[in-house]
C-alpha cells in the first residue's frame, strides 16, 4: 500500500514537472515566435527607410541634372554687382511691389512725367515704365510712355520666382548655375543672363524667349544683328479711349494695315562680358523666328472698379509674337562668372554717347 502510495505521488510528481517543462517550453517558443516577428519587421523597415532615402537621393540627383530643379539663388556676389552695374538712381523711389500679386513695377508719378531731361544722363527721364511679375514666365514688360506700346519677354526656360535683392535688382533664379538679372537704367531695362560656373561641352548655350508685341507693332533684326521694334503712325497708339470693341477692332486693324516705319525702341545684339570686365561682340546673337499672331485678353486697370466690373470689362487683343533665341558659343575659357545680355533701351539709346559728360552728369551706358 505504501509502495503504490509513492509511485502515484511519483506519477503525479513527474506530470507535474513534465507540465512545467511544456509550459516552458511554450513560453520560450512563444517568446522566440515574437522574437523573430519583431526581427522580420524591424529588417523591413530598415529596408523600406534605407529604401525610401535612396530614392529620395536619386530623385533629387535625377531632377537636379535632368530637370534642372534646384534650390533658388538670390544672392549677387561682387563680380555679379560689377557685371550688372548700378541701377538709375531713382529706383528705390519708384521701384513698388504688389504684396497682393508679387509683381514689381516701376513708372514715374504723373506729376513728374514730361521732364524734357535727366540730369544724370540728358535724356528723358520717363521714357519707360517696366513691369516684373512673381513669375517670369507671365512676362516682363518694357512699356514706351510716348507710344503706350508694350513689349513682353518671356523665357521659354524654367526660372524661380522674382525678388528684389540690395542694389534694387530684380532676380530670377534659373538653375542652380544661373540667373536672369533685371536692372533698371535710364536708358533702358537691362537683362543680365548671369552663368556662375564655366559651361562645359562645346562651350555653348542657347536661351529662348517669346516677344509679344501689340498688334501693329513688329521686330525685325538687322544686319548689324540688332532687334529693331516698329509701329505703323504713331497716331495710332498711345492714350486712347475705345467706345467698344469695334472701335478698337478698327483701330487695331488700321495699326496693322499701316508701314511700321516708327522705331519705337531697339533691342542690341547681345554681349557677352567676362569676370574681367572684357566684352565679346562675337560670341553671342539673336535668331528672330517668324511672325504669329494670338488672341489675349486686356484686364481694366481702373482702380476705383470693383473687381467683378473689371472682369466684365476685359477685352480681347491681338498680339504678335516671334520665338526670340540667344545663342551663345566659345564660352569656356572665360573668365566666370559671365553675363549674356540682351537690353530693351529707348529708340535714342544709339544717340546716348552722344551726351557730354559734364559736372554732375553721370552718362549711363546700359551695356
Amino acid at each position: 500500500m505504501v509502495l503504490l502510495n509513492e509511485v502515484k505521488q511519483g506519477k503525479k510528481s513527474f506530470t507535474k514537472h513534465r507540465i512545467k517543462i511544456i509550459r516552458a517550453a511554450s513560453r520560450s517558443a512563444v517568446y522566440y515566435s515574437l522574437q523573430n516577428r519583431y526581427r522580420q519587421r524591424r529588417r523591413l523597415f530598415i529596408g523600406f527607410e534605407t529604401l525610401s532615402i535612396v530614392s529620395v537621393i536619386v530623385l533629387s540627383i535625377f531632377l537636379q541634372t535632368y530637370l534642372q530643379i534646384s534650390p533658388p539663388t538670390y544672392t549677387l556676389n561682387d563680380p555679379v554687382y560689377s557685371l550688372v552695374g548700378d541701377s538709375r538712381d531713382d529706383t528705390a523711389q519708384y521701384l513698388t511691389k504688389d504684396e497682393k500679386t508679387g509683381k514689381f513695377s516701376f513708372a514715374l508719378p504723373k506729376a513728374e512725367q514730361g521732364e524734357e531731361a535727366s540730369a544724370h544722363t540728358g535724356r528723358i527721364a520717363d521714357a519707360y515704365q517696366a513691369s516684373l511679375p512673381l513669375k517670369a514666365s507671365e512676362g516682363v514688360s518694357y512699356t514706351d510712355t510716348k507710344s503706350n506700346i508694350a513689349i513682353g519677354l518671356v523665357p521659354q526656360f524654367k526660372t524661380g520666382e522674382g525678388r528684389k535683392v540690395d542694389g534694387d535688382h530684380i532676380v530670377y533664379p534659373a538653375g542652380s548655375n544661373s540667373q536672369l538679372v533685371y536692372t533698371l537704367k535710364y536708358n533702358g531695362l537691362k537683362e543680365d543672363i548671369i552663368i556662375h560656373e564655366p559651361v562645359t561641352g562645346s562651350g555653348a548655350l542657347e536661351h529662348g524667349f517669346e516677344l509679344v508685341l501689340p498688334s501693329g507693332v513688329e521686330a525685325r533684326l538687322d544686319d548689324q544683328g540688332n532687334i529693331g521694334i516698329y509701329s505703323s503712325d504713331p497716331t495710332l497708339f498711345g492714350n486712347i479711349s475705345f467706345g467698344s470693341d469695334e472701335d478698337r477692332a478698327k483701330v487695331d486693324k488700321a495699326r496693322e494695315n499701316g508701314d511700321k516705319t516708327n522705331l519705337v525702341v531697339t533691342i542690341p545684339s547681345p554681349i557677352v562680358k567676362d569676370a574681367t570686365g572684357q566684352e565679346y561682340t562675337d560670341k553671342a546673337s539673336f535668331t528672330l523666328g517668324d511672325k504669329r499672331t494670338k488672341q489675349a485678353t486686356e484686364a481694366n486697370t481702373q482702380d476705383n472698379l470693383p473687381e467683378e466690373v473689371k472682369a466684365q470689362m476685359q477685352t480681347k487683343t491681338t498680339q504678335n509674337v516671334y520665338d526670340l533665341t540667344i545663342q551663345s558659343k566659345d564660352l569656356k575659357e572665360l573668365k566666370y562668372p559671365i553675363s549674356i545680355d540682351p537690353t530693351i533701351q529707348t529708340s535714342s539709346g544709339s544717340d546716348f554717347n552722344k551726351v557730354t559728360q559734364e559736372n554732375g552728369v553721370e552718362v549711363d551706358n546700359t551695356n
